[in-house]
């Protein structure tokens, strides 16, 4: 089997793992932040879900360390997409996804979306390394606001 078609079927294979529903529609909303201007809706194949990012959610994109050769060589580079699906799935944490289901995600969606392979995997080592940290604090968060309700 050619190297080509080998590369084909794996794309393939990684694009239908995410459907886009409704396309995303985002405004800036600050310095390097966004804010989802309708609701877009993903389908992921992989956990049989449909994930619904609420109009008006603000995201900060492609969160990379601030290390200088770093942010400069890996900012951007995984769209818009699927930042704001894994901000929004770490800020509100529905019910029945983890952290890891929410990086997977992450990582489907940049390469239904075309980002490179090499970009991805930059990207989805660095949130599965240091995302824990952002995933407390909205636990964190989610709990205290919970609290205050009952």
């Amino acid at each position: 089997m050619s190297w080509g078609l080998m590369r084909r079927r794996w794309t393939n294979r990684m694009s239908n793992r995410i459907i886009q529903h409704s396309k995303l529609r985002v405004t800036g909303a600050g310095v390097g932040l966004y804010r989802t201007t309708a609701p877009w809706s993903v389908y992921s194949a992989r956990y049989s879900r449909i994930i619904t990012v609420e109009s008006g959610f603000v995201f900060d994109g492609d969160s990379v360390p601030r290390l200088p050769v770093v942010y400069m060589l890996a900012k951007g580079r995984a769209g818009l997409q699927a930042p704001a699906l894994h901000d929004w799935l770490y800020a509100m944490q529905p019910q029945g996804i983890t952290r890891r289901m929410a990086d997977v995600l992450y990582w489907d969606l940049m390469r239904a979306t075309g980002v490179r392979l090499h970009w991805a995997l930059i990207h989805f080592i660095g949130v599965r390394l240091g995302g824990w940290v952002a995933w407390r604090r909205y636990r964190r968060r989610l709990k205290r606001k919970e609290a205050k309700r009952g």
